[in-house]
């Protein structure tokens, strides 16, 4: 098995996209080769980093990133919509303690829990009407619903601030700086004969499916 490991953030779209569509890929058995496996790390660290401005900083860009997650939701047919505060909430960095609770979980449960709850913190998030995935309170319901036990739970609201938690996260970080990031998502092919290849985006996976030697096309719409 080669690991593919998705670099990502709960408030960055083009993430969520690619989060689904490796998904498709593990859930539906579809790519035998494949082990997912999911990082998180702080986007805004990712930007501030590589001295890259965020795409939805600049007007143009803003306006043609809109139009895109539109024509990617209705391709992939992925639910998605932007909340309606989306710039406040980036610039309050409110989906930090998201991602910090998503970072501390992490140790107390499996990868596959972890895949799904990861999952269910974005399909909450990118909604006209947001659910708070910052509050703790919505935390612990999101966490339950997946079938993760309130003690694992509790472990992780108490654990998230902490330094051990604050470290996983910053070498989340200097990975992501050492392979040349820029923006997220990354996703890194960890080949066990040669030093992992990553692409950027949510649109290389072909060629995820090439390096990872997969004859099957991966599935971009639902089937």
């Amino acid at each position: 098995m080669t690991i593919v490991e998705l670099f990502y953030d709960i408030i960055s779209p083009f993430s969520r996209f690619q989060y689904e569509l490796l998904m498709r890929q593990l859930v539906g058995n579809h790519w035998k080769t494949m082990q997912l496996k999911m990082t998180p790390v702080m986007i805004r660290e990712v930007f501030a980093s590589a001295e890259n401005m965020p795409p939805g900083m600049n007007p143009s860009k803003a306006i043609y990133l809109n139009r895109d997650l539109k024509r990617l939701s209705d391709f992939h047919q992925i639910p998605f919509s932007l909340p309606k505060d989306f710039m406040q909430i980036a610039i309050e960095f409110k989906t930090d303690p998201a991602l910090q609770f998503l970072s501390a979980i992490q140790q107390h449960i499996d990868e596959a829990s972890y895949n799904r709850l990861v999952g269910i913190f974005f399909q909450n998030f990118f909604t006209k009407n947001p659910a708070e995935i910052w509050n703790p309170d919505v935390m612990r319901q999101l966490t339950t619903n997946v079938g993760i036990s309130s003690e694992s739970i509790e472990k992780s609201l108490n654990t998230m601030t902490n330094d051990e938690n604050q470290k996983k996260l910053e070498k989340n970080l200097e990975t992501v700086k050492n392979l040349g990031g820029f923006g997220l998502p990354i996703t890194v092919i960890h080949l066990p004969d040669d030093k992992p290849q990553w692409v950027f985006g949510s649109d290389r996976m072909h060629i995820i499916g090439h390096l990872l030697n997969e004859t099957k096309p991966p599935i971009l719409r639902k089937e």
